[in-house]
């Protein structure tokens, strides 16, 4: 640990030697792969709302909550994850507003829309569902390569 925190390019060059190759730290294959997930989750969302509306044009919007509804709940399900990464140090974000934040959009599906039979075939589930998808998009993508300290200018103008 000493060789590692005064002399990490050392450090480094020691582990490729022996190894054959840097390994990576835990934390940061996590993170990568937590943040994949959800964007994949994401994007299949948003690819099966596009399909769906081109396909069936307005008749789609009330059925909106019966196609992607399930995927968004798993998705905002782990979003309480969110929480628990700055708790253990795993982001330097704050756990206050990962908390507000989770519990807003899971308080919105859960209770206002899960609950409601009548809301889920409201145009404002089609709207909010493709707002939540969009914002997500750009989101976790910028999460996934902040990781590795990569910057892509369009994601973080």
């Amino acid at each position: 640990d000493a060789l590692r925190q005064k002399y990490p390019d050392v450090y480094r060059k020691l582990q490729k030697e022996e190894l054959g190759f840097i390994s990576e730290s835990r934390r940061k294959i996590y993170l990568f792969t937590y943040n994949l997930f959800m964007f994949t989750g994401f994007l299949m969302a948003f690819a099966i709302i596009n399909i769906q509306y081109a396909k069936l044009g307005e008749e789609f919007v009330p059925k909106t909550f019966k196609f992607v509804g399930n995927i968004l709940k798993m998705l905002h399900l782990l979003m309480i994850l969110e929480i628990l990464h700055p708790m253990f140090g795993y982001t330097k974000g704050s756990v206050k507003e990962a908390s507000l934040q989770v519990a807003g959009r899971n308080f919105i599906l859960f209770a206002m829309i899960e609950a409601e039979p009548r809301m889920q075939e409201k145009p404002v589930v089609f709207y909010l569902f493709l707002i939540y998808i969009v914002i997500e998009l750009i989101r976790y993508p910028y999460y996934m390569l902040r990781t590795y300290d990569i910057e892509i200018g369009f994601i973080t103008w």
